[in-house]
């Protein structure tokens, strides 16, 4: 048998301290770009909500106007109107309330 040198055998260590370092970075950078994304994210969020607000505000003023709109017919359908009564009866169909009690509490 061939005689082994002796720097042959021995293990050369190596230090952790470069695979932690970079295993270290790569979570910075990670948490760093997750961070940003909901960043971004937020702010979409934020635009999307202030660009709702002028249709919301919209459509609540068409509400009224058509509860203001229902309220007279009621009154004219009440009172023996025919073509009031022909309108009651279509919004009914297409399932608008128009009973008195339902108009007068929208209306407050």
């Amino acid at each position: 048998m061939p005689s082994r040198e002796h720097g042959s055998d021995s293990r050369r260590e190596y230090s952790a301290f470069v695979p932690l370092l970079l295993l270290a970075i790569a979570i910075v950078l990670f948490v760093g770009f997750q961070a940003g994304q909901l960043i971004r994210e937020r702010q979409q969020l934020v635009t999307v909500k202030e660009n709702q607000v002028q249709p919301i505000l919209e459509s609540r003023k068409v509400r009224e106007q058509l509860n203001t709109i229902v309220i007279g017919v009621n009154r004219l359908a009440e009172s023996g109107n025919p073509n009031a009564i022909s309108v009651r009866t279509r919004l009914n169909e297409l399932g608008l309330k128009t009973s008195p009690a339902a108009n007068d509490a929208a209306s407050q």
